[in-house]
């Protein structure tokens, strides 16, 4: 079993999984702040169930039903972690956003997805912008530093 501690905002994560999920855990974490461990993390753990190819993903808070197959549980994975932090945040501003950055300068799309908003993000991204998310940005109610959910938009096994 391995573990990856990263944080978000405030908030200290663990996450505990077998060792054959390590490339697509590495690739689905990569654009988190990565951290060491805590006393007030929050622990996901990729549990096997028996000999099979089934798995579990499991919270203090929450489980999901029984998953059968490691692609299917890494596509399971972005959502239960994209839960989680949104559990653990106490107040502040919480949107859907795409975020790009420029210079020293953050573009906030807010809204739900559309084409036009991806196709505007997208030309930015190609004219030398910085891509920040296109999932949520977040800013605590006593802090004015956003923070960026930068989750991959897809995880398939072609990409791992």
């Amino acid at each position: 079993m391995l573990d990856l501690g990263f944080k978000f905002a405030d908030s200290y994560f663990c996450l505990a999984y077998p060792d054959e999920f390590d490339q697509p855990v590495q690739m689905l974490v990569r654009n988190f702040q990565q951290s060491h461990q805590s006393r007030d993390e929050k622990v996901i753990e990729i549990l096997r169930e028996g000999p099979n190819d089934s798995y579990r993903i499991i919270s203090a808070s929450t489980e999901t039903d029984p998953i059968k197959g490691s692609v299917k549980v890494i596509e399971e994975l972005s959502s239960f972690i994209q839960n989680e932090i949104i559990a653990s945040l106490e107040s502040g501003l919480l949107i859907s956003s795409s975020a790009l950055s420029i210079a020293d300068k953050v573009i906030l799309f807010p809204s739900l997805k559309s084409p036009g908003i991806d196709l505007a993000a997208t030309l930015l991204v190609s004219r030398q912008c910085k891509y920040l998310t296109h999932h949520l940005a977040y800013v605590a109610d006593d802090v004015n530093t956003w923070n960026y959910l930068g989750l991959p938009a897809a995880v398939d096994s072609v990409d791992w």
